[in-house]
């Protein structure tokens, strides 16, 4: 679904991102893990375009959209949930899921009850709901694209534990259903690797470990090892 091969970008002319490649299968959920500042962001705003790639390619579903503007990456199936969720303030709920609605799985009454908070709240403008709610609705509005492959970049960050655990289990059935391909950007290594089939870890622009997400599981000293994150 995804091959990125030698990627090199970041930030006008300084590099984040150095020498990367990473492939994703299609259905596959592949978790980024890794400490603040090492690249995480980037490589998801490199995949979307959204900003400056200096050398390397990225295929998407067999074409290479290494040169492709964002718009056109979201339309060949690129669905992205930023770190800032960047949803519209003044629109409801509804309008934020239908100004990105695409024919296909993800209809606004299955998103609506993926999300029961927003379904309550449905005509409330994004602007009004609660920081939880409305990482919920760039979940939502990104599906309601109906993409192929969905980028999430640490949709846990800075949520109380019960919204969290509400978060965790509407991902779950995503990363269960066997209907797109995701990379995950996680700060919370344990969410991360429960939710994912494979992860990776980067540092300093470069992937320097992985494997299967199920050997990582609940062993704190070997993610401690790799990583240097707590996983609680």
């Amino acid at each position: 679904m995804l091959e990125i091969k030698d990627l090199r970008g970041g930030w006008s002319e300084t590099t984040v991102v150095d020498e990367l490649s990473i492939s994703v299968r299609a259905k596959e959920t592949v978790a980024v893990l890794g400490r603040n500042g090492v690249g995480k962001t980037t490589l998801l705003e490199l995949i979307t375009g959204r900003c400056r790639r200096h050398s390397g390619r990225v295929e998407f579903d067999g074409k290479d959209i290494s040169g492709l503007q964002t718009q056109r990456r979201a339309q060949l199936g690129i669905g992205y949930v930023p770190q800032t969720r960047e949803v519209f303030p003044s629109l409801s709920v509804r309008e934020n899921i239908n100004v990105a609605a695409r024919p296909g799985f993800w209809t606004e009454s299955r998103l609506l009850e993926l999300f029961p908070s927003l379904a309550r709240r449905s005509s409330n403008f994004a602007g009004q709901l609660s920081g939880g709610e409305q990482q919920m609705l760039a979940i939502a509005r990104a599906l309601a694209g109906n993409p192929k492959l969905l980028l999430m970049d640490e949709p846990s960050e800075g949520l109380a534990p019960v919204v969290v655990e509400q978060l965790v289990v509407a991902m779950r059935e995503l990363t269960t259903s066997g209907s797109l391909s995701i990379i995950l950007v996680e700060q919370r290594a344990d969410i991360g690797l429960e939710l994912s089939d494979r992860y990776v870890v980067v540092d300093r622009g470069k992937i320097v470990n992985e494997g299967d997400s199920r050997a990582l599981i609940g062993n704190d000293a070997k993610i401690g090892e790799l990583i240097g994150l707590s996983v609680h």
